[in-house]
């Protein structure tokens, strides 16, 4: 998971400057932090620049104006984590021999058992195709499509125009939109202006962006919707907007879907429901509406940027019981002597929930009941999400009953893949248990080795 970015000034609008686009890129911040980068090209200029820098986006740099378009990136490591480099931030950018032809490139997924650097391996595959067909990004990246399922959205920039490609599972989420003035392309909807026409690229699509705005070019014949689940649970600002229907809003209705499995002896006096901040608030309240319980935010986070503190894409389990640590405050007054139901959106390695478990006692919760609104997580991914061994995940050590009185609760319960077969169609749901599409299972089982063709 990461978050890519896009922008294109069309002919009826100004030039756009290096602060525009990194406040939009800052929109998508949630999606990783590891590092953020742009590369753009200036009016009447085919040169690509670029500023790359580790850490949060920062908006106030010397500021660039005149830019033509560009793509930005925000980093969450899923490959090359131990070692990474500022090298190895994104945009990447390959430029040949003979310095006539430049290529840039940001992607948000990952290529399995790719060695080193997955998206490096996706510039080395298109700039050797590139030269192959004689500069013919069509071919090439329709190519790239039939070669490789899977998982990634691309940006590319190349010969004054950006490209837009996502894989043929819709793995990761895109959008574009058309102003009078741009045309924009984002991993999420946030950073879009209000008054535009905003779309979702179809899973198999590629697009051109130049300044008379964005062309359809091609749509791969065997491509179907397998949206990452994990994305609608978790990584997805609650703001985005997913077929039509706010983020928030889908949350709720499996708030409520996890409620109308509930005994009646939870609900009694004294018990209140509360969502972890940010994105198990809309679960929570959710779940507390169905049941006429008492919805109160007895856990609050220490700052109001959503995914700033974002405990998941953390590289190491300690590091994460730092920031579950500080994380959150929490309003004992409120929780003593009170039955605490305590709704999150996913439950992966436990570090989280532990440590609010902890703290609602000692802040005097009389009992502590956790419900997690999706499956159980019990398996790597290879697509996008940074669980690299099943023995790191709770629910994979623990059955039902042994991770309730590992977790010291007085119960646990999550929804199934069963109660989601109507959520919100085919996802790609392997951490969940759900096998892999027969699209990808063999692609996943072969090593590949990474050229150096682009890194001369």
């Amino acid at each position: 998971m990461c978050g890519i970015l896009g922008i294109y000034s069309l002919q009826t609008g100004e030039n756009i400057n290096l602060q525009k686009v990194l406040l939009c890129l800052k929109e998508i911040q949630h999606r990783g932090k590891d590092s953020h980068g742009v590369s753009f090209i200036r009016d009447n200029s085919s040169v690509i620049q670029f500023h790359k820098k580790k850490g949060l986006v920062v908006e106030n740099v010397n500021d660039v104006d005149n830019i033509k378009c560009a793509i930005g990136h925000v980093r969450y490591g899923t490959s090359s984590t131990k070692n990474y480099s500022l090298k190895e931030a994104q945009p990447l950018i390959y430029q040949n021999k003979e310095k006539t032809s430049f290529i840039s490139l940001v992607h948000n997924g990952n290529i399995p058992n790719v060695k080193i650097h997955d998206s490096r391996y996706l510039l080395d595959y298109i700039a050797k195709n590139l030269e192959i067909s004689g500069g013919n990004v069509l071919s090439t990246l329709a190519k790239l499509m039939n070669d490789i399922p899977a998982s990634y959205s691309i940006l590319l920039m190349f010969g004054n125009k950006i490209y837009v490609v996502r894989d043929r599972f819709g793995i990761r989420p895109l959008y574009y939109c058309i102003t009078n003035t741009s045309a924009m392309v984002c991993s999420e909807t946030l950073s879009f202006p209000k008054n535009g026409t905003i779309n979702e690229v179809n899973p198999g699509e590629i697009l051109e962006m130049s300044e008379t705005g964005i062309t359809h070019l091609y749509q791969h014949p065997n491509s179907q919707n397998s949206l990452c689940a994990f994305e609608l649970f978790y990584f997805m600002s609650p703001d985005n907007i997913y077929k039509n229907t706010r983020i928030f809003e889908l949350r709720k209705k499996l708030g409520k879907l996890l409620a109308y499995q509930e005994e009646n002896y939870i609900v009694q006096n004294d018990t209140i429901v509360v969502g972890v901040p940010t994105s198990g608030i809309a679960y929570g309240k959710g779940f507390a509406a169905e049941l006429y319980l008492p919805y109160q935010q007895v856990i609050k986070q220490n700052n109001s940027l959503f995914g700033a503190n974002r405990t998941f894409i953390l590289k190491n389990n300690e590091e994460r019981n730092q920031a579950c640590r500080e994380k959150f405050t929490y309003d004992e007054e409120k929780i003593s002597g009170k039955n605490v139901i305590v709704v999150d959106d996913t439950l992966v390695r436990g570090n989280v929930i532990k440590n609010i478990i902890s703290r609602l006692k000692n802040c005097g919760a009389r009992e502590i009941h956790i419900r997690i609104p999706s499956p159980p997580v019990v398996d790597i991914c290879q697509l996008g999400i940074d669980i690299k061994t099943r023995e790191e995940l709770l629910m994979y050590n623990y059955s039902l009953k042994e991770a309730t009185a590992h977790l010291k609760v007085d119960s646990l319960r999550f929804l199934t893949l069963n109660d989601l077969r109507d959520f919100p169609e085919e996802c790609y749901a392997h951490c969940f248990g759900k096998p892999l599409p027969d699209g990808i299972k063999n692609y996943v089982s072969k090593t590949r080795e990474l050229n150096t063709y682009t890194s001369r």
